[in-house]
């Protein structure tokens, strides 16, 4: 026959072994829990970075058609002037051919 503490130090031991595995159970599934939060947030993260990148592209983008509007409208200025050049050299050369009396009005 079993001894009284015996049978407790048996108990005991099946107790203990039941905690142990429920606190691997617990620990197991806290771990899945944790592996969920983790994928979670990297997924969250890498959507995150995707808008980060399309809102760079379209500020890019917006650089990109700023700085091609502003060359468009510099070039339109440098032809203005060039044009003015043109104009004031052909005006010049018409009074100088005007005051030497060649091209008074007289055309061949």
């Amino acid at each position: 026959m079993t001894s009284f503490s015996e049978i407790i130090t048996q108990v005991w031991e099946v107790s203990k072994m039941q905690k142990e595995e429920l606190d691997s159970e617990e620990e197991l599934e806290r771990q899945r829990e944790l592996k969920v939060q983790r994928e979670e947030r990297r997924k969250e993260l890498e959507s995150l970075r995707e808008l980060e990148m399309m809102r760079e592209y379209k500020t890019l983008e917006k650089l990109e058609k700023q700085k091609k509007l502003e060359r468009r409208r510099e070039l339109a200025r440098q032809k203005e002037e060039r044009e003015g050049q043109i104009l004031k050299e052909v005006t010049k050369q018409y009074e100088r051919i005007d005051r030497n009396g060649k091209g008074s009005g007289k055309r061949y």
